[in-house]
């Protein structure tokens, strides 16, 4: 799945016929990454809600944690490969040539414990649901049938979030399952943009803040036989509020801050998974984010003064499918597994869908309409192997467009 689209629109008119804008070449992109811990469900096609029979469920779907009948420990690090693609050159906006940024970061983006404790299970985990880094240099650009341009700019991005939370499941039934976890959520935004007319600093931006709330799981999981299992999710996230610092070197020069809000969209999921045989399980998800939260959520800076307000601004909200395979055998005394999968990634960038004929309507629908939405396809592959029924050792590797992903998860049964 792509990054979830967050944009602030925020330009402002300068002096002759260019643009200088304070930050919105980051969020012109910049997208969330919702990932499946553990990768042992990425290799799945990140299809997990109606499975959800490891350590990673206190994050997945909480109600999974009560298939644990001994304590168990679970930790999985991630290298991500991001591409960004971004209309950089002067005619871009024109003809939709775009240039490549991006960075690979490695980190350790899931650790959890879960103990049993008679009908009830308890889990703690963290889980890194953001990890970006990127750098950026956008040429002037052109702005199209305006006759005006883009200043060039430059810009540095760092978001870190993370996610320390405690879980616990309860068994309704022998074949119905409850949970429920509560999570701290914080999320670390470093960026910094500036503008250039020639070689002289036109304006600049920054934000350099971390803010926390509360964000919440809960988890539905029932068995009606062996062969099947069917879960449901519903997740709610929380919003973080930032200052964001301008200075523009004007005559006479500026500073302001600005009170910035970046909504982290709720969801909720439906997931089954049926055992045609002992070997093989084949499983599905179907989730729904709530995109359109971040568009009622954005911060207009400067449109604010130009006419626009956030109704001018939509994301659509995104039903994303997830399927995937697992097939486990033996050699010896040793079990393998190995796993496919696909899903589905719609678009879902930051769109202007205001009036299109004003002068501020014309440069937003330009800047925040370029490109095409479209459905992107991923696909996933891994394995995996258990020794001595206690240690277990899974990777995967994720295809997808903007993103290429390999992670490895180790989880541990005392």
């Amino acid at each position: 799945m792509r990054y979830l689209a967050l944009g602030l629109a925020v330009l402002m008119l300068a002096p002759l016929v260019a643009y200088a804008q304070t930050d919105e070449e980051i969020f012109e992109e910049f997208q969330f990454n919702f990932a499946t811990p553990g990768a042992r469900a990425a290799a799945m096609g990140r299809a997990f809600i109606g499975l959800a029979d490891d350590a990673t469920a206190a994050e997945t779907n909480p109600a999974g944690l009560v298939i644990l009948t001994k304590p168990e420990a679970s930790f999985e690090i991630k290298r991500t490969d991001y591409t960004v693609e971004r209309a950089a050159g002067y005619n871009s906006l024109s003809d939709g040539t775009t240039t490549d940024f991006g960075q690979a970061i490695t980190s350790p983006s899931f650790l959890s414990f879960v103990y049993p404790v008679g009908r009830l299970r308890f889990a703690f985990f963290r889980q890194e649901f953001l990890n970006y880094e990127e750098s950026f240099a956008l040429g002037l650009r052109k702005i199209p049938d305006s006759g005006t341009e883009f200043l060039p700019s430059t810009g540095e991005v760092d978001f870190l979030g993370a996610n320390w939370g405690g879980a616990v499941a309860y068994q309704l039934s022998p074949k119905a399952f409850a949970g429920f976890s509560v999570k701290y959520s914080q999320l670390k935004a470093d960026t910094k943009t500036a503008k250039f007319s020639g070689t002289v600093l036109q304006d600049r931006s920054s934000i350099s803040d971390t803010q926390s709330g509360l964000s919440f799981t809960v988890g539905f999981l029932a068995n009606p036989s062996r062969k099947l299992s069917i879960g449901a999710i519903y997740e709610r996230n929380p919003q973080f509020d930032y200052t964001e610092h301008y200075e523009a070197f004007l005559i006479p020069p500026t500073k302001k801050d600005y009170a910035v809000t970046i909504k982290i969209p709720d969801r909720f999921g439906f997931g089954a998974a049926v055992r045609p045989t002992e070997s093989l399980t084949v499983l599905a998800d179907v989730q729904v984010i709530q995109y359109s939260q971040i568009a009622e959520k954005t911060t207009l800076i400067l449109f604010a003064d130009k006419g626009l307000s956030p109704s001018d601004f939509d994301i659509d909200n995104a039903t994303e499918f997830h399927v995937g395979a697992e097939y486990m055998f033996f050699v010896g005394d040793t079990a393998l597994a190995v796993r496919g999968g696909t899903f589905t990634n719609p678009s879902h960038d930051l769109r202007y869908v205001g009036d299109k004929t004003s002068v501020w309507g014309h440069v937003a629908d330009e800047l925040f309409n370029f490109g095409e939405e479209d459905t992107a396809i991923g696909y996933t592959v891994g394995g995996g192997v258990v020794l001595a029924s206690r240690v277990q050792i899974d990777v995967a590797y994720l295809i997808s467009d903007p993103f290429n992903e390999f992670s490895a998860s180790f989880v541990v049964r005392f």
